[in-house]
This record gives C-alpha cells, structure tokens and sequence, in this order.
C-alpha cells in the first residue's frame, strides 16, 4: 500500500470537482446539501455484483456521504494508468474507490491509502517521492 497526496492525484486524475456516475454531474454542493439535509446513507458497497445495476446519482451521494460520516472505513483506493493503444499515460485512473475518493476530497485530506499499479515516475510524484510532473511521450 502507498501513500499519495490527495492534490496531486486530483491534478494527474484530471478530477475536476465532479464525478459523473451517470449523465448528470454529481458536485460538491450536491454532497453538501445531503449533509445538511440529513440524508440516509448507504452501506451496500458498489462492487463487482452491482455492475449491471444502475445507481441512481442520490445513491451514489448516499455512499459518498457514508464515507464522509464514517472515515475509518475508508480503504485504500485503487489506481492505475490510463492505456492510449500501447501506451501507457501519466493519467491516474481509478479503478476502484470513486466514492471513498470524492468522499476523501470532500473531508479535504492531505494524503491518502492507495494501491497503485502504474507507472513509477507517477507514483513517486503523487507520493511526493519527486516532485517533477510526470510528462507523456507519444
């Protein structure tokens, strides 16, 4: 497991403040007013089984919102790069752990659990191990 600099990894993920789960944006403000409006939570984890399934944009706010409320059970989120043909990109893609991610952003973390599988410039940078930009060499 590694640790990685939230800031970093919201710049080399090209994380824009958003997420889009389906075709509507779900914001920050979104998350906010859940909070404020006491909103259920939701507990049922995404995974692999709910594939095929279609959350609704308010479930998904349901399980960053679970996050935000209970920060002990985050995992460490996983990351890769993103493939361009035989290429492999500085792109952070995660593959697994939107939720913990927006949730993590939200609760303004300086760094955060990773399991990362990509390219090493990347991590040392989004480790702060370097602190060159890791560039793309098409």
């Amino acid at each position: 497991m590694d640790m990685i600099k939230l800031d970093r990894l919201k710049e080399l993920s090209m994380y824009n403040g958003n997420f889009y789960w389906n075709t509507e944006p779900v914001t920050m403000d979104d998350i906010k007013l859940a909070i404020s409006s006491n909103t259920e939570v939701e507990t049922e984890e995404f995974g692999h089984e709910w594939a095929e399934l279609e959350w609704s944009n308010e479930r998904h706010i349901q399980r960053v919102v679970y996050f935000i409320k209970n920060p002990e059970k985050i995992d460490p989120i996983n990351l890769d790069n993103i493939v361009n043909g035989n290429y492999i990109t500085s792109i952070a893609h995660i593959t697994d752990g939107n939720h913990r991610f927006f949730a993590l952003c939200y609760l303004d973390t300086q760094s955060i659990p990773c399991k990362y599988g990509g390219r090493e410039d990347v991590l040392d940078y989004l480790s702060g191990v370097s602190d060159i930009v890791p560039e793309d060499f098409y």
